[in-house]
């Protein structure tokens, strides 16, 4: 099994991200990629878990943070 991540930024409008100010604020889009034998629940449970992540949940406090599975 492997695992790659590719991180984009971008500034968006608040508001767009569903905030509740007008400035643009950080807009990350993480990509995360896995490769393997791997079932639809084990794949669910591993972006659960990387949703815990320390550094996400201190950037996801001041910024906004999508993750999709590629």
């Amino acid at each position: 099994m492997s695992v790659s991540v590719d991180v984009t930024h971008n500034k968006i409008h608040g508001q767009d991200a569903g905030a509740e100010t007008k400035s643009k604020i950080d807009s990350f889009l993480r990509t995360i990629t896995l490769q393997g034998d791997l079932d639809d629940s084990q794949c669910a449970r591993l972006l659960e878990i990387a949703d815990l992540c320390p550094v996400q949940l201190s950037l996801e406090r001041f910024n906004h943070i999508k993750t999709k599975l590629a």
